[in-house]
């Protein structure tokens, strides 16, 4: 388990009567938490994987209880996060090997404003899926990835700008190729 204590922890401080939020130095903070990670070569060609990770974040002095509580959490840091993974390579001769990788990443809820009336306090979780197939050799790689496969719509964040609130989404479907050489 990993400790840390942050002195003049700074924070968006959100001001419900103009909608607008500013940075502050809000006090001191403490975080701790752990993360496991582990990979099994369930075949030559195949591995799986899984990540998870628990982080408690909390203010644990206030330069302004009347703005931010001791206890409340730190804003945008989820307690739970984890990663599903899986690796599945063969050989294609002389050209090096393919490759079709996959993983699901879920990112659970977290705060996003210390005032409950504002409409991003609370953010939801929400979980990704990716994969990649391509080809790699010694020197090159050529990949067809995909990005948030299912297309996954979830506002993650709802923030109040100029008292207009927005709705901010998980990345959109996105595919795409990618290539990459290694220089000697």
């Amino acid at each position: 388990m990993k400790l840390t204590d942050w002195s003049s922890i700074q924070q968006q401080i959100y001001l419900p009567i103009c909608g607008f939020s500013f940075t502050s130095n809000v006090g001191n903070a403490r975080s701790y938490g752990s993360e496991l990670e582990a990979h099994y070569k369930a075949t030559q060609q195949l591995t799986i994987g899984l990540t998870g990770s628990f982080n408690r974040a909390t203010i644990t002095s206030s330069n302004n209880i009347e703005t931010v509580q001791v206890g409340e959490h730190v804003l945008n840091t989820p307690a739970w996060t984890y990663t599903a993974d899986a690796n599945y390579e063969w050989s294609v001769g002389r050209f090096g090997h393919a490759f079709i990788r996959a993983d699901y990443d879920w990112i659970g809820s977290s705060y996003g404003s210390y005032v409950q009336a504002n409409p991003d306090y609370y953010d939801p979780g929400y979980g990704v899926l990716n994969a990649t197939v391509g080809i790699e050799t010694d020197r090159w790689t050529f990949a067809l990835f995909g990005k948030n496969l299912t297309d996954d719509r979830t506002i993650i964040q709802r923030p109040e700008i100029n008292t207009v609130i927005e709705g901010y989404t998980v990345r959109p479907l996105t595919v795409g190729l990618s290539a990459r050489f290694k220089l000697d």
